[in-house]
């Protein structure tokens, strides 16, 4: 589990504690170590019936600071969500589409063009139209469009990608 799919689990409230686990584990194989990285690691392998259920969050923000992620992260979610998933478009782990439909508060900020995500039985002809859309573009004209309103904003990818 990658750091912005938990981010994003854990800003919206429905992170489990294994999620937390597998992330802690991605962070020791990584060369993070700490008391908090280590017990959240432990809550893949232990019963959940006598956790306190606020255990995950208080051992996740503990291991944020470790990780020298954030120091409130409570605070800072948002802000470490949107430098989080900046990064993986950068690195081209995910489309500008999903970028600017996943990070509102960027698409507002920015006043980039409004990305919806329209889920659509398949036409009789077995073609499927679902997936990213704006008011008038989908698909690879609508992704030309954020790249280009991404980029003038400084929002690139890397060489290469």
């Amino acid at each position: 589990m990658d750091t912005l799919r938990i981010l994003d689990l854990h800003r919206r409230g429905i992170a489990e504690p294994s999620e937390y686990g597998d992330w802690a584990e991605e962070l020791l194989s990584g060369g993070h170590d700490g008391e908090a990285i280590v017990k959240l690691v432990g809550l893949k392998f232990a019963g959940t019936q006598d956790l306190d259920w606020h255990e995950p969050g208080r051992l996740f923000k503990a291991a944020c600071r470790e990780a020298g992620i954030s120091n409130d992260i409570d605070a800072e979610i948002e802000t470490c969500f949107e430098r989080t998933i900046v990064d993986a478009y950068r690195q081209g782990r995910i489309s500008a589409a999903t970028l600017v439909f996943d990070c509102s508060a960027l698409q507002r900020r920015l006043d980039l063009t409004r990305v919806y995500l329209r889920i659509l039985e398949d036409d009789p002809d077995g073609t499927n139209h679902s997936g990213y859309h704006s008011d008038d573009l989908a698909g690879a004209d609508l992704e030309s469009r954020l790249v280009h309103e991404l980029e003038s904003h400084g929002i690139v990818r890397e060489p290469g990608v």
